[in-house]
């Protein structure tokens, strides 16, 4: 076992998705679902895990302790969804290209090699059940 696995789960995960991107290949894409990030709501500070093509950028966003980033991104036209705290088995995933939806299913736990795109880990999202309270924001967010 690891030293750093743990079972005590103490971030909040949130996953947005958008339509914008730079990409032309993405242009396939749903429209509103052709790239996703997550935040994470960690002791006092929000992080940015954004996976692009070129690099996986990860920032940390010092905001007020009642900032609620969830919504902020809403309002600028985001769909915004709360992640479950997944524990998967520990076996070997199968290997795959580097994506943004296969970033965001690595952090989160989720082990689907049927989720490819970013509609379809949206979807999958919203069939989750969810425990517990959510203090920043809804665990959805429709726009």
């Amino acid at each position: 076992m690891s030293a750093f696995h743990t079972n005590a789960v103490t971030q909040d995960i949130w996953i947005a998705f958008s339509g914008i991107c730079d990409v032309r290949l993405l242009k396939i894409l749903k429209p509103g679902f052709r790239h996703c990030f997550a935040i994470i709501r960690e002791k006092g500070a929000w992080i940015v895990v954004d996976p692009m093509l070129h690099k996986l950028d990860v920032t940390t966003t010092h905001l007020p302790e009642d900032f609620d980033f969830p919504a902020w991104l809403r309002n600028r036209g985001y769909r915004v969804v709360r992640a479950p705290h997944l524990s998967p088995r520990r076996i070997l995933s199968l290997p795959s290209p580097f994506t943004c939806v296969e970033a965001m299913k690595r952090l989160i736990g989720l082990q689907n090699w049927k989720v490819l795109t970013p509609w379809q880990l949206y979807r999958t999202l919203l069939q989750t059940s969810f425990k517990g309270e959510c203090k920043y924001g809804k665990h959805v967010f429709k726009t």
